[in-house]
């Protein structure tokens, strides 16, 4: 499996448990990386690809309400909020690119 396409599957992973659990956010990535053996590379893009979400997330969700179309955010599920928040956040920051 490619790194990147491992590390948008660690990054669902982890932004799903951040919604669910009350522990600081170093707390969930010390526990989510102490159970995986992963390249350095897909790590490293793992948590660029977290902190950018949690960083700019009212950017990302407001884009996303704006095309959301008889459907708030807080209908969806997390797991597909989460994949158009990824799917958003690697759009624009391509675009930066």
């Amino acid at each position: 499996m490619g790194r990147r396409r491992k590390a948008r599957e660690f990054c669902l992973q982890i932004l799903f448990q951040l919604e669910f659990c009350a522990d600081s956010p170093s707390k969930v990535w010390e526990e989510f990386w102490s159970e995986k053996r992963v390249l350095p590379e897909t790590k490293e893009y793992t948590e660029w690809l977290v902190k950018g979400i949690i960083d700019q997330k009212e950017v990302i969700d407001d884009l996303i309400q704006s095309v959301s179309q008889n459907w708030e955010l807080e209908r969806m599920s997390l797991v597909d909020r989460n994949i158009l928040r990824l799917a958003v956040f690697e759009l624009l920051e391509e675009a930066h690119l």
